[in-house]
């Protein structure tokens, strides 16, 4: 699961946020996917603060087409 992830998001790539009822953040925003494990993808947000997420809730962020290798 986590090379698929991979693939569609990768590392430095800027995504949409979704939140659902479950989630501990309280808004949709968009961040930069930093990491991946168990099934989900960490994001980081404009405050500096990562969240794991479903692949469900992220979405490329507009005009993303190039990635930055953080790592």
């Amino acid at each position: 699961m986590n090379a698929e992830l991979m693939k569609l998001y990768p590392r430095g790539c800027s995504v949409n946020v979704s939140r659902t009822g479950d989630d501990s953040f309280n808004n949709d925003f968009t961040g930069t996917v930093i990491g991946y494990h168990n099934g989900y993808v960490t994001v980081s947000d404009k405050d500096g603060d990562c969240w794991d997420v479903e692949q469900e809730q992220i979405s490329l962020a507009e005009g993303e087409t190039e990635t930055v290798d953080f790592f």
